[in-house]
């Protein structure tokens, strides 16, 4: 868990939303390597926010 923690903390104010190309989309993320899961637990996050992202997906290739 201290991993997963570092990286959320890492990625803090690190992303910016382009709320008229997200605002009501349903939206497909897809990573690579999936290894502690801060990184698309965070986009996630802030896409999910009132009035951005309808839905957030994600497709993950490998995991750590």
């Amino acid at each position: 868990m201290k991993e997963y923690d570092e990286r959320k903390e890492a990625l803090k104010d690190v992303f910016n939303v382009d709320v008229a190309a997200t605002e009501g989309r349903r939206l497909l993320l897809i990573d690579d390597l999936f290894g502690s899961g801060a990184t698309v637990g965070h986009i996630a996050e802030v896409l999910n926010k009132p009035g951005l992202a309808k839905a957030v997906y994600l497709l993950t290739l490998t995991t750590k």
